[in-house]
């Protein structure tokens, strides 16, 4: 987990004609090897890329650079995150939700089913939940996704240094791998660098460190914002759904090994 970077100050986006989307999405494989695909992994003395733009896009989500607009039929959700330990139980931060639709005109949604899924969590510096006086930490993101459907993966990490504001808010370490599985950090052979572990077409993972006290000194109480862009084939649900996001704490530092599953907006 340590991770020892000088963050470069983020670009404002540029205005694109909305044909062609950011550069950085990146499409996950479905089958075969390597199961992750490797965006910002770290190094062997755990140093990340402040420059490397693979899976990285520059702003959020918008019809000027994507032809995606936001889904105003599906409300944008905040959402208490709750870990339970030894010593009681605690809200450890909050998960941001929020969905865009593919759109031709730049104020509705089209016909084309293309969605965007995007999540950011922010976490606070409370460790009463547990007896080891250790904050809770995030190491992978899951959030649930049609078997059958191509997704391609992004990530934003924010431009205001010590932001609070969701939008902007800047991560301070950055996605490192992403895939179709449904295990995270010490859950497979291999980890944490390994790139298989078991597939499941079901999930995406995100593996990025968010921690608001971290161990090693370099703290992200922002996780950057993660990004699943898709077609529904049948349109999405506007209701969010049961244990649809998953977030893992791998115990890298010593710390329980904790997932948290909570509700989430998935197709139809």
């Amino acid at each position: 987990m340590t991770s020892r970077f000088l963050l470069s100050a983020i670009a404002a986006a540029g205005l694109l004609c909305h044909a062609g989307a950011q550069a950085g999405w990146v499409t996950v494989s479905d089958s075969g090897s390597p199961v992750l695909s490797t965006c910002n992994p770290k190094s062997a003395s755990g140093t990340q890329s402040a420059t490397l733009a693979t899976c990285k896009i520059t702003a959020l989500p918008s019809y000027a650079a994507d032809g995606y607009i936001v889904a105003t039929s599906v409300p944008q959700r905040t959402t208490n995150i709750s870990v339970t330990g030894d010593t009681g139980t605690a809200v450890v931060g909050k998960l941001y939700e929020r969905v865009w639709c593919h759109s031709t005109n730049g104020s509705t949604c089209d016909a084309t089913n293309k969605f965007i899924f995007g999540m950011r969590a922010n976490l606070n510096t409370t460790s009463t939940w547990n007896s080891d006086g250790e904050t809770f930490e995030i190491n992978d993101m899951f959030h649930a996704v049609p078997t059958g459907a191509t997704v391609e993966i992004a990530y934003f990490m924010g431009t205001v240094a010590g932001g609070t504001n969701v939008d902007t808010a800047q991560a301070n370490k950055y996605l490192e791998y992403s895939g179709r599985t449904k295990k995270g950090l010490g859950e497979y052979a291999g980890s944490p660098s390994g790139l298989n572990p078991t597939r499941d077409n079901t999930w995406i993972n995100f593996r990025a460190d968010t921690n608001a006290l971290d161990p090693d000194g370099i703290s992200s109480p922002w996780s950057p914002w993660v990004f699943a862009r898709l077609t529904c084939a049948t349109g999405i649900d506007t209701v969010a759904h049961t244990s649809k996001l998953r977030l893992h704490e791998g115990g890298e530092e010593g710390q329980s090994d904790i997932e948290v599953l909570m509700s989430g907006y998935v197709c139809q």
